[in-house]
């Protein structure tokens, strides 16, 4: 394919020249495949008599794809010697007269082929990734610094933020635009694509929220970037491909969109308590009254944030079950991926719950237990997908190892939640 540019380049081989001898040399053979209209006087006529008065057989028919190809490698493997790469030409125009002869409706268009080959030049959701951590990160340490010491001129910068925020958050539609007029199927039907909408589901949440306060941009900007990360790692198939048959429905849309983007708003909820069970730790005498009203913002959009992930769970879950008895002839089978969306249906249910208990409505509780609970969805979306079998196996990938990290990760977790336990039960925020 490089050889062949090069050639159009150097003026070697024109184009028109080329298809008209390509066509000629298939010898009128795109007239006789399957969907081609038959020569006069053969209209009534099936392919295999066609086949058998042009002295066709069915197994020469059948290689005709077989044929084209492998001339195609025996002329690119002459021109590699002779240097002459017109006959190679030719062989490749041959095949593509031939796929757009036969291939119908599934051969894609010339601007989706050039809109694909765009989308992979530019690496959108890899760029985003670093964009996303930045303003991230940036937003956090702006923010945390208003917090232990609040300026005017700082805090009227951060409302400028949303521009900021928002110009990205196009890009990343834009992106999940494209991706889905290429495939030509909504951009969710992978484990790929689930973390593509993970991530835009957050960035979403973020700006949803900013009006109360620009913290909840600074960490779903950071969930955001670990979305596109994961999504980029080896494990991860970025390829765009067609759909599997039980996944060619419009549920799809629908469906897969609702429950996957309750994970956005729940991840923040997440992101929110840990950054609450923190403030906790770092609360003293002397910032008692301005980290008192930070982690009291924090925990209202805390708990805004996981109501809104349980109803999308909770509808997504419903829909689900619509789609199952479309598709399977049974609304609920007790199906991992089911019984594990169930499971965190009832454990965000509990969560919310939890306010009714006099003892255990207060920040700690909400946060460590937004904090917590966010493992249910883990294992709904990760575990279920790649460490078990069942129904939803369409969704699976190759299971990668657990990390390291990961138990390094939850075992500081764990000292958090234990060391703002002792801090609010020092300092009497929690009723005995």
């Amino acid at each position: 394919v490089v050889k062949k540019e090069e050639t159009h380049a150097n003026g070697a081989c024109p184009r028109d020249k080329m298809n008209d001898e390509a066509h000629a040399g298939m010898g009128g053979m795109s007239g006789m495949v399957q969907g081609a209209t038959p020569p006069p006087g053969m209209g009534g006529m099936s392919e295999e008599q066609i086949n058998a008065m042009m002295g066709i057989s069915k197994t020469e028919s059948e290689n005709i794809p077989t044929m084209l190809f492998e001339n195609y490698i025996q002329a690119v493997n002459a021109a590699y010697s002779s240097g002459d790469w017109l006959t190679a030409e030719n062989q490749l125009a041959a095949i593509k007269n031939y796929q757009k002869a036969n291939g119908g409706i599934t051969i894609p268009s010339d601007l989706r082929i050039q809109m694909e080959i765009t989308y992979n030049n530019l690496n959108l959701f890899g760029k985003l990734g670093i964009l996303y951590i930045i303003i991230g990160m940036l937003l956090l340490g702006l923010y945390m610094y208003t917090v232990f010491k609040p300026t005017s001129k700082i805090q009227s910068n951060l409302k400028w933020s949303v521009f900021v925020f928002a110009f990205a958050f196009l890009l990343y539609t834009s992106g999940m635009a494209a991706r889905w007029y290429i495939s030509n199927h909504a951009p969710w039907s992978n484990g790929y694509e689930a973390m593509l909408l993970v991530g835009w589901a957050a960035a979403l949440s973020g700006l949803i929220f900013s009006r109360r306060s620009p913290i909840s941009m600074a960490v779903t900007g950071i969930l955001a970037a670990i979305a596109l990360f994961v999504a980029g790692m080896s494990w991860m198939n970025p390829e765009i491909t067609n759909l599997v048959p039980v996944l060619k429905s419009y549920w799809l849309i629908i469906h897969v969109a609702v429950i996957t983007s309750s994970y956005g708003f729940l991840a923040m909820g997440a992101l929110l308590g840990l950054l609450n069970l923190t403030l906790m730790i770092a609360r003293n005498k002397k910032n008692d009254k301005q980290l008192r009203d930070t982690i009291q913002e924090i925990s209202y959009i805390i708990e805004l944030a996981l109501y809104i992930g349980l109803v999308l769970i909770t509808s997504g879950c419903f829909i689900g079950g619509v789609w199952a008895n479309e598709s399977w002839g049974r609304y609920w089978g007790w199906d991992p991926k089911e019984t594990w969306a169930l499971v965190s249906i009832l454990v965000y249910s509990a969560i919310l719950h939890l306010r009714n208990v006099p003892k255990l409505n207060n920040q700690f509780t909400l946060s460590a237990l937004a904090l917590l609970g966010f493992g249910s969805i883990i294992m709904t979306f990760f575990g279920v997908n790649y460490y078990l079998s069942g129904m939803h196996s369409y969704g699976q990938g190759t299971p990668p190892p657990i990390p390291t990290i990961v138990y390094i990760i939850l075992a500081i977790l764990g000292i958090i939640i234990v060391a703002a336990y002792k801090a609010e039960k020092t300092s009497k925020n929690l009723k005995s």
